[in-house]
């Protein structure tokens, strides 16, 4: 997008169709948004897609007890997603594998990071420092800790 300053960074459409070339991308972020998307499996999909090999796929959503109190609040608001069910809904079919799973906003909030099939064959710190590259300056996410033991 950069090379090309008549295409706006910004891309609209539909998550599980996503107007982009397989293989286009180090790395996919869905920021509190997978709780609303209706077709979760299809945009899953579609990240695997367009990721490049050891691309990265970022999430943050409400968590079960976040979800469960806004929905509290507003009835109208989808339910969180919990840790079970994410890794279910995101490594189906072996397309990703969790990297990374930590808390945030009181433990409201969840952020995650899936790397593409092919990161099983990297070792932990070399996902650690592929991250460290993406995210630059935001190293408080990181883990600290084998992903063994999350």
């Amino acid at each position: 997008l950069e090379r090309n300053i008549n295409l706006s960074p910004n891309i609209c459409g539909n998550s599980d169709l996503i107007p982009c070339k397989s293989d286009s991308f180090n790395s996919v972020t869905l920021v509190a948004s997978i709780n609303y998307i209706e077709d979760k499996v299809g945009t899953v999909k579609e990240c695997h897609r367009v990721l490049r090999k050891y691309g990265r796929l970022i999430i943050t959503c409400t968590s079960s007890l976040g979800g469960w109190i806004h929905h509290l609040l507003r009835p109208n608001q989808p339910q969180g997603i919990g840790r079970r069910q994410m890794r279910s809904l995101v490594e189906k079919d072996g397309l990703f594998r969790l990297v990374y799973d930590r808390p945030f906003m009181l433990g409201l909030n969840r952020v995650y990071v899936f790397g593409k099939e092919e990161l099983k064959a990297i070792k932990i710190e070399s996902i650690r420092n592929i991250l460290r590259e993406e995210v630059s300056g935001h190293h408080e996410i990181l883990p600290h800790k084998s992903a063994e033991s999350i």
